[in-house]
C-alpha cells in the first residue's frame, strides 16, 4: 500500500509504502489524481529491505533525493519515459542492483545516483543526458560497460571511481574537461578514447589504472596534474602532445613499464616525483623548448640512472647596448 501527500492540490507525491511486497509499483494516478513525484527518503530500512522490484508506470516525472538509497535487495529498476528528473543518490547503496534502465529524456545524473551499486554491470547512459555528476557511479565494482551519448558535454568528479570491472570507455567529443579522479581505481581499464577537443585532464585523473598500456594526451591539452597516471604500473607508451607546459608532482609516479617519454612542446617546470619509481624509464626528451625545464630535484626518485636530452634547446643572445 502506497502512502502520498497532495501537492498544490492537483498532483500526489508518494512519501511512503507498507507491505512486503517484492515488487513496487507505482502507478501513474491514484484515484484519477496523477502521481508526479517519489519522495521515499525516510522510508524505514526494514520495509526497503523486501524490495526486489521497481516498477513506475509513466506519468511520474521526479524521483527524489535517496528515494530508494539502500534498498538493498532491489535487483531491477525501470523509470518510465515521463521522469526527467533524478536527485541526488537516489538508488545509492542498493548492493544487488544489476540492471537499470534510464528514462530517455534525463538531462542529469546527479550526484552519487548509483552510489556503491556493486552487482550493477551494463548501463546506457541516455541520448538527451549532457551530464553525470560526482560519484554518480562510483564504487559499482561490477560495472563493465557505459555507453556515453554524443550530446554529452560534462563529466564531474569521480563519477566511475573504482568502477573495478570496467574495460573500455570513449569520452564523447563535446566533453572538454576530464575531472579529477574520473577513472581512478578503475583497474581492469585497459582502453581509453579522450577527445581531441579536450582542453584539460584533472588531478589523479586514470590513476592505478593498472591494465592500460597505452595513452594519447589530446592537443589542447596545458598541463599533466598531480597523480594523473600514477600507478599505472603496465603503461608503457604515452603521447603527449606540444600544448604540454607543466608536469605535476607524482604524475607518471610507479608507472613500472615507461622507458622513454617525448615532450615535443615547450615545457616549463616538472615536479616532484612526477617520475618517481619508473625503474624501467631511460629517456625523458624535451625536444621543443627554448629553455631549460624547471625540473624538481626528485622528479626521478628511485628510478635509476635517467638521461633527460633537450633537444632543440636556444640559447638566448644578449642584447646589445
Amino acid at each position: 500500500m502506497l502512502q502520498y501527500e497532495t501537492r498544490n492540490g492537483c498532483s500526489l507525491v508518494i512519501t511512503g509504502y507498507t507491505g512486503g511486497e517484492e515488487t513496487l509499483h507505482i502507478p501513474s494516478a491514484i484515484h484519477a489524481t496523477p502521481i508526479t513525484s517519489v519522495e521515499t527518503r525516510y522510508v524505514s530500512q526494514e520495509k526497503k529491505y523486501g524490495i526486489r522490484h521497481l516498477q513506475i508506470d509513466p506519468g511520474v516525472q521526479k524521483i527524489g533525493r535517496y528515494a530508494f538509497a539502500y534498498c538493498n535487495n532491489l535487483e531491477t529498476v525501470v523509470l518510465p519515459y515521463t521522469v526527467t528528473e533524478i536527485e541526488e543518490g537516489a538508488f545509492a547503496y542498493c548492493e544487488n542492483l544489476r540492471a537499470v534502465v534510464l528514462p530517455e529524456y534525463l538531462k542529469v545524473i546527479p550526484n552519487a545516483a548509483f552510489y556503491d551499486c556493486k552487482a550493477l554491470e551494463n548501463v546506457l547512459i541516455p541520448k538527451e543526458t549532457v551530464e553525470i555528476e560526482e560519484f554518480a557511479f562510483a564504487h559499482c565494482h561490477a560495472l563493465q560497460n557505459v555507453w556515453l551519448p554524443d550530446g554529452l558535454t560534462r563529466l564531474k568528479e569521480g563519477a566511475f571511481l573504482e568502477c573495478e570491472s570496467l574495460q573500455r570507455m570513449v569520452i564523447p567529443n563535446k566533453v572538454e574537461q576530464i575531472p579529477k579522479k574520473l577513472f581512478c581505481g578503475c583497474v581492469k581499464l585497459s582502453h581509453l578514447e579522450l577527445p581531441q577537443t579536450l582542453e584539460s585532464i584533472g588531478e589523479m585523473a586514470i590513476k592505478d589504472c593498472i591494465l592500460l598500456e597505452t595513452a594519447t594526451v589530446p592537443e589542447g591539452v596545458i598541463e599533466l596534474p598531480e597523480g594523473v597516471y600514477s600507478g599505472c604500473v603496465s603503461l608503457r607508451e604515452v603521447t603527449i602532445p606540444n600544448t604540454v607546459a607543466f608536469v605535476g608532482p607524482n604524475a607518471f609516479q610507479d608507472c613500472k613499464n615507461l622507458t622513454k617519454l617525448t615532450f615535443p612542446g615547450e615545457v616549463h617546470s616538472v615536479e616532484s616525483e612526477a617520475f618517481e619509481n619508473c625503474p624501467k624509464l631511460e629517456r625523458v626528451v624535451f625536444s621543443g623548448t627554448s629553455v631549460v625545464p624547471m625540473l624538481a630535484e626528485n622528479a626521478f626518485a628511485d628510478s635509476g640512472e635517467v638521461i633527460v636530452e633537450i633537444t632543440e634547446k636556444k640559447v638566448n643572445q644578449p642584447i646589445e647596448k
